[in-house]
């Protein structure tokens, strides 16, 4: 398979998880929604570094401005 398509099933399963446990009230406590953020970032960060074949450059990563 397709490595960026695997990451991006790979992405996707773990959101799908995360909507089907709130949706069914097994995802309630925020120790478990940050366990789900986490791997979720975790995912999405190894499918940038797969697609580029380079690190994220962390001087990149910085809050949004607020809309005013």
């Amino acid at each position: 398979m397709n490595p960026a398509l695997q990451n991006l099933l790979n992405l996707l399963s773990i959101v799908a998880g995360a909507v089907a446990d709130t949706a069914s009230g097994k995802l309630s406590d925020a120790g478990e929604i940050a366990e789900y953020m986490l791997r979720i970032a975790n995912a999405s960060i190894a499918a940038y570094e797969a697609q580029t074949g380079k690190p994220i450059d962390p001087t990149l990563l910085h809050p949004e401005a607020p809309i005013t």
